[in-house]
């Protein structure tokens, strides 16, 4: 859980885990650099401290749901859910201006999947 300065809950921090028990986005961190990983660490903890109060420059809206974290170079895809929660779906590297279709259709895919999980697991 992320704190934020008055050390009471703000948004909760989750990485998406697929079927197997596997976080893709922690794979993604863990093969970047130390100075890297901090950057990403550094809005990390900013998401979880403002959730949905966070703005450009540090997050942006893709499309739906899906939102967009974007330390420097990287983005991480995100969802924000009930209960204070924000998933991290997706992390890469950005090579372009606009955000890949591709790497935004994963992020949708790995919602769904997570959507259909816990709908299950409720059941």
């Amino acid at each position: 859980m992320v704190m934020n300065q008055s050390d009471t809950p703000s948004w909760v921090v989750e990485f998406y885990t697929d079927h197997r028990g596997l976080s893709p986005v922690i794979e993604f961190l863990q093969s970047l650099s130390v100075r890297d990983r901090a950057k990403v660490a550094r809005y990390l903890q900013l998401l979880g401290e403002f959730g949905p109060s966070l703005t450009m420059p540090h997050v942006r809206h893709i499309e739906g749901r899906l939102w967009e974290l974007r330390p420097d170079a990287y983005r991480v895809l995100y969802v924000m859910l009930a209960g204070r929660r924000c998933v991290l779906l997706h992390a890469f590297r950005k090579k372009t201006q606009a955000t890949p279709r591709g790497e935004i259709d994963l992020a949708v895919r790995r919602l769904n999947d997570l959507q259909t999980r816990e709908e299950h697991e409720e059941t």
